[in-house]
């Protein structure tokens, strides 16, 4: 009997993990109708997802906004770590803040957008 569940979890398993592999590895949109099915999405929302706001002007905000913020973010890090001999909390903070800032398009860049 033991083997019967085990078997059959497994098979639950595989099945779950052949659907995500096909759900992060596909790049057609329209690979978007079965995660529908799967997960009850509204038409609403699918629109939304497949639109020019989420696939288009997005993605040139995000490209933006880094092209902006890694230079000026490397700037302060220069000017606060090189510049200013005189380390008080204030600065440190500001040095691990440029830091963090030169570190953040990490996840924007991991977005795969179609």
């Amino acid at each position: 009997m033991s083997d019967e569940l085990g078997s059959g979890s497994a098979g639950r398993d595989q099945d779950h993990v052949d659907f995500v592999h096909k759900l992060f590895n596909s790049t057609d949109l329209n690979a978007v109708n079965y995660t529908q099915d799967a997960f009850n999405i509204s038409d609403e929302s699918v629109d939304f997802l497949k639109g020019l706001l989420v696939t288009r002007i997005m993605p040139s905000f995000y490209i933006f906004i880094i092209l902006i913020s890694l230079p000026l973010n490397a700037l302060a890090l220069v000017t606060f770590t090189c510049k200013i001999r005189e380390k008080k909390p204030a600065v440190i903070y500001m040095v691990y803040l440029a830091c963090v800032d030169l570190l953040s398009p990490v996840l924007p860049l991991k977005i795969h957008y179609s």
